[in-house]
């Protein structure tokens, strides 16, 4: 019986400060004052405290756009990392094309021996000039490729 009214007591104590009052006054050098308690020499005057559905509206709106805004700066921050991603992939391949162009070229500015097929499947070598044609050709387009 003593615990249940304990308990009682317990849960009325919680419960009264969420439901206090608030008092305002000014004092007499125009400050406004807000307490839960009026002072006992000054005249002070209780504050409505309410909650208003127009601010659990206003609170809502704000809670969407701060979802929206954060959505949106997820996905700009994807759209920048698969953009890098994509510029990677991009100056790695062409690393790759200038190295074997100039692996190329360097194999027909040493004028090693050459040769390309003919109609029959038979070796027929190349010719200096053919060579330095060919070099040429892959210098063009090394410069071509923007490679440095």
């Amino acid at each position: 019986m003593h615990v249940k009214m304990w308990l009682g007591g317990l849960l009325i104590g919680c419960v009264l400060p969420v439901n206090a009052a608030v008092y305002t006054w000014t004092d007499a050098q125009g400050r406004v004052h807000y307490s839960d308690k009026p002072p006992a020499h000054v005249k002070a005057e209780p504050v409505e405290l309410r909650d208003s559905p127009r601010h659990e509206e206003e609170a809502h709106e704000v809670a969407e756009r701060y979802k929206k805004a954060w959505q949106t700066l997820k996905e700009k921050d994807r759209a920048r990392a698969e953009a890098r991603k994509k510029e990677e992939q991009e100056r790695k391949r062409k690393a790759r094309l200038c190295q074997e162009i100039r692996k190329a070229a360097r194999f027909y500015k040493e004028r090693y021996p050459t040769y390309r097929l003919d109609s029959e499947g038979k070796p027929q070598f190349l010719t200096d000039e053919e060579l330095v044609a060919r070099e040429r050709e892959l210098e063009a387009r090394y410069r071509a490729e923007g490679c440095s």
